[in-house]
C-alpha cells in the first residue's frame, strides 16, 4: 500500500500536493482476511514500471522504527519511506518520510488501510491529524479523512505475470492550515493485492493527474505468511 506526499517550498510558504493508493466495481457480501494481501517481510522487494517510461524498486527494511510507540515496518522507496503495521488491527499505515525534503508526516490515529477481516463493498473510514514535522520551519497539524473499500475480486495480468486479486478503492484528503498557506488535497486510487505477494498494480489519480504502476519483478512469494492469532482464527473461519 502506498501514499505518496509531495512539498515544494515556495518562498517562506508551504504547498503540497499528495497522492496515494487504490478504485473500482464492487461485489458485495464476501469476506477476505487481508493479511497475507499485504506482506511485510525483511529483505523483500518489489521492482514496478511506472508509466510505462520508468522502474523504481521498493523494498521491506530489517530494522524496524518505533513509531508513537507502536513497531512499524518501514518500506523504502526512492523518494519516500513508508511506515507501517499489518496486525490484528489491520494494515495501519503510521508515518510517512518525504527524502528529498527530509520532512516526515505523522499519522495520528494511523491511518486504516483495512480491517483483518474486509467486507466487499464495506467501506472502511478513519481521521484525524496529519502532523507535519519539517526541518528549520516546525510542527504543523492538519486534518485527514480516509476512505478505503475492497470492490472484488479480479484477475488481472501484468508483466511478472497473471493473478487472482482484490481490487480496492481508497479515498484520502488532508486539508488545514500549514506555515499561513492553506491547504486542501485529496486524491483517488486503486491497487490490485494478490495474496502473498502485495500489490501488483497501482493507479492513482491526483490534482488532474494519474499514474499507473505494475509489477515487473519482486522476490516473493518467499515464505508462509506470519500472522497473529486472530488471523489464523479468521483464515480457518474463511476456509
Amino acid at each position: 500500500m502506498k501514499r505518496k506526499i509531495t512539498l515544494t517550498v515556495t518562498c517562506a510558504y508551504l504547498i503540497i500536493a499528495l497522492t496515494t493508493l487504490l478504485t473500482g466495481i464492487p461485489a458485495y457480501g464476501q469476506q477476505v482476511v487481508t493479511a497475507p494481501y499485504f506482506p511485510l517481510y525483511p529483505g523483500s522487494w518489489w521492482k514496478y514500471s511506472k508509466n510505462g517510461t520508468e522502474t523504481y524498486v521498493e523494498t521491506v527494511l530489517t530494522d524496524p522504527v518505533v513509531v508513537n510507540s507502536v513497531l512499524t515496518t518501514v518500506i523504502a522507496r526512492p523518494e519516500e519511506m513508508e511506515y507501517v503495521t499489518n496486525d490484528s488491527f489491520g494494515i495501519r499505515e503510521h508515518r510517512i518520510k518525504e527524502n528529498s525534503f527530509d520532512y516526515t508526516v505523522t499519522f495520528i490515529p494511523p491511518v486504516l488501510l483495512s480491517p483483518p477481516l474486509a467486507t466487499l463493498g464495506q467501506l472502511t473510514d478513519s481521521q484525524g491529524t496529519a502532523r507535519f514535522d519539517i526541518p528549520s520551519t516546525g510542527t504543523f497539524d492538519i486534518a485527514y479523512r480516509a476512505s478505503t473499500v475492497p470492490l472484488t475480486f479480479e484477475s488481472i495480468s501484468v508483466p511478472y505475470g497473471t493473478f487472482e486479486s482484490v481490487k480496492i478503492k481508497t479515498t484520502f484528503r488532508m486539508f488545514g492550515t500549514i506555515n499561513g498557506m492553506t491547504v486542501d488535497e485529496s486524491s483517488t486510487a486503486y491497487t490490485w493485492l494478490a495474496k502473498n505477494i502485495g500489490s501488483v498494480k497501482r493507479i492513482e489519480y491526483y490534482d488532474g493527474k494519474a499514474d499507473e504502476e505494475v509489477l515487473i519483478d519482486t522476490n516473493l512469494p518467499m515464505i508462509k505468511p506470519i500472522l497473529s492469532p486472530l488471523h489464523f482464527l479468521l483464515l480457518k473461519r474463511e476456509s
